[in-house]
Order: structure tokens, then sequence, then C-alpha cells
């Protein structure tokens, strides 16, 4: 009896750990992004995407758009969440996007806060053969670890 109940709790338990994950929310990013962007995540093949707001702290937008500025050279996309917030945010927005080389999405009416995706700060994910490999919340100390996630890997 001591094993069946032994056995029961360690089924239990690595059933609902669900430790493959890279991302706590990603299937309602997912789900998200197939459903509100052009974005199809299982046929991603070797994508970083850098999901950012155009709305909210003020420093903190200038200085996720300065983040992709100075990458704009590697290999990345970056989905815009919002619309610029004032005209000096439009202004870096559009320096950004004039000298961008990956792909760019938008999704102006902020459909992100309708699903379960964590979105409250820019996120960095990572995804390869269709499958989510990183999973980042970009806490504005955690924009130089961004920053060197996409040197590495883009």
């Amino acid at each position: 009896m001591k094993n069946i109940i032994c056995i029961f709790f360690i089924v239990c338990f690595s059933s609902c750990s669900n430790s493959n994950s890279k991302y706590e929310y990603e299937e309602g990013l997912l789900f998200y992004l197939k459903e509100e962007t052009n974005i199809n995540p299982i046929s991603l093949k070797d994508d970083i995407l850098y999901i950012t707001p155009l709305d909210g702290c003020e420093y903190c937008v200038q200085q996720n758009l300065y983040n992709i500025a100075k990458n704009s050279k590697s290999n990345f996309s970056v989905l815009f969440i919002g619309e610029p917030m004032n005209q000096e945010i439009e202004s870096i927005y559009n320096n950004v996007i004039n000298e961008f080389n990956g792909k760019t999405f938008h999704d102006k009416k902020n459909r992100i806060n309708y699903y379960d995706t964590g979105y409250g700060k820019p996120l960095l994910v990572h995804f390869k053969e269709g499958e989510l490999i990183y999973g980042l919340i970009i806490q504005d100390d955690l924009i130089p670890e961004a920053s060197n996630y996409i040197k590495d890997n883009g």
C-alpha cells in the first residue's frame, strides 16, 4: 500500500510540473501569436522575437527602442505593442523602423492584453523548429542581458 501511495505522489508531481517550458506563459503566447499576428510559431525555424510596448513608462520604452536600434543589424524580429505615446517616442520609433533589418509586426490595438502571455514588460523569446527555447521578461536591469542574447544568437 505504501508503494502505491508513493508511486501516486511521484506521478502527480511529475505530471504537474512543466519543466520543459522555457517561458511560464508559453501556451498563451503561442495562442496570441497565432490568433492576432501574422506570426505562425510552428513555422519559426530559428527566430528571435522582441515584443515591446510603444506606450507606458517613457524611459522604459526609450531604453527598449534604443536596445532594438543598437542590435538592428542582428537577426531578430520585433513585435511593437500599441501606438507611440508621444512625439519623442514616435520619432525614436520611426528611426528604429528605418534602420531595422529584421521583420517588424505591430499590435496597434494592444490585443496581447486579452491573452495569458505574461506581458507587462517587454519580452524576448526564441523559437527553434517551432518550439520556444528561450523566454525572458525584460525588466529594465535585464536590457543588457536581452542585448547579449540577441548578439550571441541572432
